[in-house]
């Protein structure tokens, strides 16, 4: 993995080493504090022009145009809120996407399936284990957005996401 992930700025490879805990308390930091972490850089240049290479030919060919317009939530029926309430605003989301089932084997799946990278998460999320998700379709996605395109403001509904 050292040839597409950023190991020596992000030892998640060596979780016991004082650079891995340093690593994991600042993201559990943001985490706690921000709702969110970021590893810019993570996942190195190179390695995210050999996933776009095996992946653009695919979402050319075969991707699934995914147009919906949704509240925040993705739900219309709340009767806690105002029909007029902001948060059932109605907002539109498009973008092209593949799923898992139309790829098996590349880089995409490799990280995603790497242990290390999945007992980090783990660490940093304070959960005991973290597996993947066997639904063929869910596991993965990868979406491409054209001019005009747009991922629009929601809340995922999982406990968390990792983009």
């Amino acid at each position: 993995m050292e040839r597409y992930l950023d190991l020596t700025r992000y030892p998640i490879h060596k979780p016991d080493c004082s650079c891995a805990r340093s690593l994991v308390a600042s993201c559990q930091h943001d985490y706690n504090t921000l709702g969110m972490f970021n590893l810019p850089g993570f996942v190195l240049t190179e390695a995210v022009r050999e996933c776009i290479a095996g992946i653009q030919p695919l979402l050319d060919a075969a991707s699934f145009v995914h147009c919906r317009d949704h509240n925040i939530y993705f739900n219309d029926g709340f009767s806690e809120l105002d029909s007029d309430h902001p948060a059932l605003s109605i907002l539109h989301t498009e973008n092209r996407k593949i799923c898992a089932d139309q790829f098996t084997e590349n880089l995409i799946t490799r990280i995603y399936e790497w242990r290390p990278l999945i007992d980090f998460i783990a660490t940093v999320l304070e959960k005991p284990q973290l597996h993947t998700m066997d639904d063929p379709l869910a596991r993965i996605n990868v979406m491409e957005y054209s001019a005009g395109q747009v991922l629009n403001w929601h809340f995922d509904r999982a406990e968390f996401t990792t983009t």
